[in-house]
């Protein structure tokens, strides 16, 4: 029997002019999986060694503030990606995906990031499938920029296994409690693995 892997849950909190301690604290305790935050931001508690952080990096002198070779440099721009990697530091990329030429460049951006954080304009996730399809002979992990808990739920469905994770956007951190609660209170689906015999070909 075979288990379909956990979704990481991603919390972004660059669009926050003030974390506040308690609400953080919660969402901190709630199953997410990482924090996208900017150097510039005061994060108020302690982040438990179990949570990946990411950093929202714009400018180049903003990559010496990231002192931990574990810690992830995300950027919209693949100069800075690179200069990152040379660095030693994981990397991550945002895109966001409008049409065809931007799909073919974010397809093209899984050669060079450990993570592809995608946000869509299509509502239908076509092109959603379309990067998980060419992501999966490699070792990128496709994470959906969301919103809500129902966009949510259609990401992470998409295709057998859907993808990695989501980059929760919420107006508040409560919204990012519930979310994350909601999300990993749902019953994990198993596959029930089955041998077969070909008896006759047609």
């Amino acid at each position: 029997m075979q288990t379909l892997r956990v979704p990481e849950i991603w919390f972004d909190l660059t669009h926050a002019p003030i974390v506040e301690p308690e609400l953080l604290t919660k969402a901190l305790h709630s199953p997410i999986s990482g924090l996208l935050m900017l150097p510039s931001q005061e994060i108020p508690v302690e982040i438990p060694d179990r949570v990946k952080r990411g950093w929202l990096i714009s400018e180049e002198e903003e990559l010496a503030k990231i002192k931990g070779r574990s810690e992830m440099a995300v950027s919209h721009s693949h100069d800075l990606v690179r200069q990152a990697r040379s660095r030693g530091h994981p990397v991550g990329i945002l895109c966001r995906v409008s049409d065809h030429a931007t799909l073919e460049e974010a397809c093209q951006l899984l050669e060079h990031a450990d993570y592809l954080f995608v946000s869509l304009v299509d509502e239908t996730n076509i092109p959603l499938e379309l990067i998980l399809a060419r992501a999966q002979p490699t070792r990128v992990r496709v994470i959906k920029t969301v919103e809500t808990l129902e966009e949510a739920l259609v990401a992470l469905g998409v295709l057998e296994h859907g993808c990695h994770g989501i980059l929760l956007v919420p107006r508040d951190l409560e919204t990012v409690v519930r979310l994350a609660h909601e999300l990993t209170a749902r019953p994990s689906h198993r596959l029930d693995l089955v041998e077969l015999e070909v008896l006759r070909l047609q």
